[in-house]
């Protein structure tokens, strides 16, 4: 009865896995070409894992926010097989934080009869019990594999545990790593998180969850439980009706180079660090979903054109603003995106750790939506 049930739950409902995934940008990759990742068919896997019964929570301890093995978390129904539960929903934003190149597969457990508060849009609150994982592949001795699964949980007192497991490289366990690892063996320098360093991060929400969120989930790339899904499902709940809110309301505004660089920083500066709640935040980089008719009405304009920064690039005589109109040599958002590693002696490099890897391509996207800051865009011209 039960393996009929999870059955029902897969075919019927759509909870469960599918055999191709999202991932960043909304492109599905098949999980049979990762290293120790196999196909998560929804119907025949759940099959052969009842044919063969696996224990997977055997010597885990009911409801221990912290395990020691990714295997008792819940995410999978079968571990060996590495079969998602039905209840790990999979979901990709349309925008993603650049991890170095990893790529990256999302599911998200809500408690059953649960929804998620977005009175607030542009800060979801998570009911007691939700849980997140988010998996990194990439190259390790020259194979592209999973190497981490990243996990949250929100406890009963409304605090959540962070905790990154790494995987053993026959993939055969996944042990919790709380202080981190510096360097992973076999790559170039991936880099995985502390808990300490991942809370410097999720504290800028305040409910913890970066990319669970309605401007990234509403976005046209978005796939999985997307935001529209969440409310055919009836998962979302407001007293104001926010939860109506369409999906077309939700959408960032202006040309595509306006777009593509403002999504970029929402979700690489503003989501987790350049918002209102961060402390020591010297600006805001974040969207909000009540600000999303014109570029002119967000924070991007008012808090970086023509803003002088407190750093100062390198060898450069003149000012330097966190975004300089048609001038990218002189616009710290653009310049430090390309330190890393300490390059410049002062620790400025973004994001400021877990990062060694320069994203080129989102380095363009901003340089484009610099360079379009002209007089008859509607820009201001460059202060001197």
């Amino acid at each position: 009865m039960r393996r009929l049930a999870l059955l029902g739950c897969l075919v019927v409902l759509g909870c469960g896995s599918t055999q191709t995934l999202p991932t960043d940008g909304g492109a599905a990759i098949d999980a049979t070409t990762f290293d120790a990742a196999p196909s998560t068919d929804a119907t025949s896997d759940v099959v052969d894992a009842y044919e063969e019964p696996e224990d997977v929570l055997a010597g885990c301890t009911p409801g221990e926010l912290q395990p020691a093995e990714l295997r008792c978390t819940g995410l999978y129904l079968s571990f060996t097989k590495r079969v998602i539960s039905p209840d790990a929903v999979a979901y990709s934003p349309g925008y993603a934080l650049w991890s170095d190149g990893a790529q990256k597969k999302r599911y998200i457990q809500l408690p059953t009869g649960s929804q998620i508060d977005v009175t607030s849009m542009d800060d979801w609150t998570f009911p007691i019990g939700t849980k997140v994982w988010k998996e990194f592949y990439t190259e390790v001795s020259g194979k592209e594999r999973l190497v981490e699964t990243r996990y949250m949980v929100k406890g009963p007192d409304e605090l959540w545990t962070r905790i990154a497991y790494v995987w053993s490289e026959d993939g055969s366990s996944a042990k919790a790593e709380p202080n981190g690892i510096g360097k992973v063996a076999g790559t170039s320098n991936y880099e995985v998180p502390s808990q300490q360093q991942c809370g410097r991060c999720h504290g800028g929400r305040v409910d913890n969850i970066l990319g669970f969120e309605a401007i990234a989930l509403a976005a046209p790339s978005a796939t999985g439980l997307t935001y529209g899904a969440l409310q055919t499902k009836k998962l979302l709940k407001s007293t104001n009706q926010n939860y109506e809110k369409p999906a077309s309301a939700l959408q960032v505004p202006g040309t595509p180079a306006e777009r593509d660089a403002l999504a970029y920083m929402h979700m690489n500066c503003g989501v987790s660090c350049h918002n209102a709640i961060t402390p020591g935040a010297k600006y805001v980089a974040r969207l909000e979903a009540a600000k999303l008719s014109n570029v002119a009405q967000t924070t991007f304009m008012t808090e970086l054109v023509n803003q002088q920064s407190s750093w100062v690039a390198p060898g450069e005589k003149g000012k330097t603003y966190r975004a300089r109109p048609t001038d990218a040599s002189r616009s710290a958002i653009y310049l430090r995106m390309g330190l890393k590693d300490d390059v410049d002696g002062n620790g400025m490099q973004m994001p400021p750790f877990a990062s060694h890897k320069v994203d080129v391509d989102g380095r363009k996207i901003v340089k484009a939506w610099i360079d379009s800051m002209t007089t008859t865009a509607g820009y201001p011209a460059p202060l001197p």
